[in-house]
């Protein structure tokens, strides 16, 4: 499921269920590797809950307008 960002519309967060630590490690390794992702990291909200949260920024680039 993605949740949305009212604050910034470059960010995502998606909510992985039914996952640990090991599918959000390597996402994350895998999204850091890129060079168009600024940031990727992820947190589990309660260890008893099979949950991931994983948020993720892009690198922006600004288009020139002619």
């Amino acid at each position: 499921m993605e949740h949305g960002s009212f604050t910034d519309n470059s960010a995502a967060t998606f909510s992985l269920t039914d996952e640990d630590h090991t599918i959000a490690n390597a996402v994350r390794f895998t999204l850091n590797q890129d060079p168009r992702v600024t940031f990727c990291g992820y947190s589990i909200p309660h260890p008893s809950e099979a949950r991931v949260i994983l948020e993720f920024k892009p690198l922006v680039i600004q288009q020139e307008r002619y």
